[in-house]
């Protein structure tokens, strides 16, 4: 909280940086939907991201660091840009607008069907379940 109250809070104009907090489905939906540009600047060793999908399925094309899953839910170039510094992203938004909004949902769709997706969290939960029974 300090951090965000210190670093970001002043940030905040109103117009072109906002702050949302949290938000429901329908909510990020329509920020998701009216976004140029999904921004992901965490530097951590993210699982998998659903967000990134969250964004790509609404159209929006996503920038991130070139960590944890984000080279294998990116499709550089295509989907959004994949970076390694914060210049890096600043140099990436100015070429969004390559990025085809249509394909980004074209390609969640293919790969990231809710079907696929469930099957793999069940077989992960009972190979997870079965360690436990040894």
């Amino acid at each position: 909280m300090d951090y965000f109250e210190y670093r970001i809070k002043p940030l905040i104009d109103g117009k072109q940086i906002q702050f949302v907090g949290e938000s429901g489905f329908e909510k990020k939906i329509e920020l998701f939907k009216n976004a140029k540009a999904f921004l992901f600047p965490i530097r951590r060793q993210e699982p998998f991201g659903l967000v990134i999908i969250e964004s790509m399925a609404c159209g929006t094309p996503v920038i991130a660091f070139k960590e944890g899953s984000m080279p294998e839910l990116i499709e550089h170039g295509k989907t959004g840009f994949l970076v390694d510094s914060a210049e890096e992203a600043v140099r990436a938004l100015k070429k969004i607008k390559r990025v085809s909004r249509s394909y980004c949902r074209e390609y969640v769709k293919k790969n990231f069907p809710l079907k696929r997706m469930v099957n793999r969290y069940e077989r992960l939960y009972k190979k997870i379940l079965s360690r436990g029974k040894k």
